[in-house]
């Protein structure tokens, strides 16, 4: 989703174990260096807007709940072909603190977005 000429990115992230997981943070992962900068993120759908206050603090999903993690990110060329973006989520289950990159974006080039001229 477009937002002016930043693209609001969003992946479903569901807890697949038996346990209750904790999310606790998120940071880009294999984004290309010069292509893009993410300038911010949160656990909720794209477009939510809870009176303009958002935390990314941590995130309890019980077995089989879903959330959604949203970034906010900047294209730094006029358009962001061949822009992979993927994060890193760092999270706990019974106090075990653990980290996975989950796969987001592999390719940014079919976003549309307002500056954009080459689609």
């Amino acid at each position: 989703m477009p937002a002016g000429k930043d693209l609001e990115l969003g992946i479903p992230v569901t807890n697949m174990s038996a346990e209750t997981v904790l999310l606790r943070s998120a940071r880009p992962a294999g984004a290309v260096p010069g292509l893009l900068r993410v300038l911010s993120w949160h656990w909720a759908p794209c477009g939510f807007d809870a009176d303009g206050i958002i935390s990314p603090g941590s995130v309890a999903l019980g077995p089989g709940e879903t959330t959604w993690l949203t970034a906010t990110v900047r294209p730094l060329v006029s358009c962001p072909a061949a822009a992979p973006l993927q994060f890193r989520v760092t999270y706990s289950v019974n106090g075990q603190k653990s980290s996975v990159t989950l796969p987001g974006f592999a390719d940014l080039g079919a976003a549309r977005y307002r500056g954009c001229t080459d689609h």
